[in-house]
């Protein structure tokens, strides 16, 4: 492996670039969880109200 030399000023600028980055990430992810989340708890009413209408028109 090559070694590299740099300066504390550009070694904490890349640390807070790939911090920044990981935090984005994250952010996506659970942003993908909620949403992933909400679509499966209005799968579940939908399927609830569904269910709901065919017993009423079954009882008419």
């Amino acid at each position: 492996m090559k070694e590299k030399s740099f300066t504390i000023e550009q070694f904490i600028e890349a640390y807070q670039k790939a911090a920044v980055s990981k935090a984005a990430e994250s952010l996506k992810q659970t942003k993908d969880i909620e949403v992933g989340i909400a679509v499966t708890m209005l799968s579940v009413i939908l399927i609830k109200k569904t269910e709901e209408i065919l017993l009423g028109e079954e009882e008419k």
